[in-house]
């Protein structure tokens, strides 16, 4: 008996958006054998719908058979919408108990209604899903782009601050570089005079 999962995305989510609902289901369980003692391709192990589990069975038919022929000549779908009816016929002694489900199946491609309604409400339960999975990661993507550009504003504006101290420092060493060229202009013009007020005098 082979186990497998379905898993999607809960239509009801917590706030955080993380809950995942799993679907565990089992091919060909036992327990629910015929009176010619096949069983079904496969069962849910929690409930489907109504608190029933789901059972499926498929079966493929071939659409030009001379039993068929007549019907699908009119009818697309005929023959596998005929298939499903005699499998609820055959499984209607589980019926009470769960929500059976045939799967019915042309070889011309056609697909019975049973079919076609389970098939598409698994797709819109998966579209459903896909859409919120991008919806949500379009708003991480958001959040992240945010969070980045408060990065580089920051990084911008300590930039701007530290280049604010460099050129105030920078300036002021401009200032005293400027101030003593301008201490030994004034001593070099002065110097003749201080040369003759000394001239012939002991400086010790």
């Amino acid at each position: 008996m082979e186990i497998f999962t379905w898993k999607w995305t809960s239509e009801h989510l917590d706030e955080g958006g993380n809950i995942s609902a799993q679907v565990p289901a089992v091919l060909e369980p036992l327990g629910l054998s015929r009176d010619d003692g096949l069983r079904p391709d496969g069962k849910t192990m929690i409930p489907w719908k109504n608190g029933k589990e789901l059972v499926w069975d498929v079966t493929v038919v071939d659409t030009l058979a001379k039993s068929y022929v007549g019907k699908t000549s009119e009818k697309v779908g005929a023959a596998a919408e005929d298939a499903e009816e005699k499998k609820i016929e055959k499984y209607q002694g589980i019926a009470s108990q769960y929500l059976f489900v045939p799967l019915g199946f042309e070889t011309f491609g056609s697909w019975g209604p049973a079919a076609t309604e389970l098939i598409n409400a698994i797709g819109t339960k998966l579209s459903s899903v896909t859409e919120r999975q991008s919806t949500r990661a379009q708003e991480n993507n958001e959040r992240n782009f945010a969070r980045l550009r408060e990065k580089r504003e920051l990084e911008d504006k300590r930039s701007r601050e530290d280049r604010d101290v460099a050129d105030r420092y920078a300036g002021e060493d401009s200032r005293r570089v400027l101030d003593r060229k301008q201490e030994d202009s004034d001593f070099e013009q002065r110097a003749p005079d201080y040369c003759a007020m000394y001239r012939g005098k002991d400086l010790v």
